[in-house]
């Protein structure tokens, strides 16, 4: 559904005879909407942990992982101590996708030093 939508911006600005603006409007809505249709892809090793859409990668390394947040649809790696509204914006979120929030936090778990915080933000 998306991607038609997309079509049908790039075809809107195509007939109002802009098509340099049809063309962007389909890349910004394509580039916003990249981790539905393209998929993530997650890696946790002993360096640190890598989230992946497309052209995007998003790292974190292990020492400076100052805070671990398990939230209803993943677990958030943040470089932060506290909550700001930069908060959303840095770090890395690993979604739990086949996986459940123990088993991911029990691969998680021993790469994180003794003076990582483990907040629980599920609301179930």
């Amino acid at each position: 559904m998306i991607f038609v939508i997309a079509i049908l911006v790039g075809l809107i600005g195509w007939r109002v005879e802009n098509w340099i603006m049809g063309l962007v409007g389909f890349a910004v809505i394509a580039a916003a909407t990249a981790e539905f249709w393209l998929g993530t892809t997650f890696r946790v090793n002993d360096v640190g942990a890598e989230a992946k859409t497309g052209f995007s990668s998003t790292k974190i390394e292990w020492a400076n992982v100052v805070r671990v947040v398990t939230a209803d649809q993943g677990i958030k790696l943040s470089p932060l101590a506290e909550t700001s509204r930069t908060s959303p914006f840095r770090g890395v979120f690993l979604r739990y996708g086949a996986y459940t929030a123990e088993e991911l936090m029990a691969v998680i778990r021993p790469y994180c030093g003794d003076d990582v915080r483990f907040l629980d933000e599920r609301t179930n």
